[in-house]
């Protein structure tokens, strides 16, 4: 990898390949285009999340999420007392 400093700026000629595949880009699942009026209307933010992401439902219930985490922190709890078993023979 190229390295770029004061006295090694960055070439014009080394941003032609960028440029070339910039006019010839395509949309697909991980590329988008954004118009330059949703760019203004956004404050200049290109924080701009992926529409084409598909958004994963979560069915469980609220019971279910705290019996999971539950259950969690008792496999935690456990592996941090045998931790604690073993350092105590230290």
């Amino acid at each position: 990898m190229k390295s770029y400093s004061k006295t090694n700026p960055l070439k014009l000629e080394e941003l032609e390949p960028i440029k070339k595949w910039l006019k010839k880009r395509v949309e697909s699942e991980v590329s988008w285009k954004v118009s330059i009026d949703t760019i203004i209307e956004r404050g200049y933010d290109l924080d701009i999340k992926n529409p084409n992401a598909v958004q994963e439902e979560n069915e469980e219930t609220s019971n279910e999420i705290l019996s999971r985490i539950d259950t969690e922190q008792n496999k935690i709890h456990s592996i941090v007392g045998k931790l604690k078993s073993l350092l105590a023979r230290e």
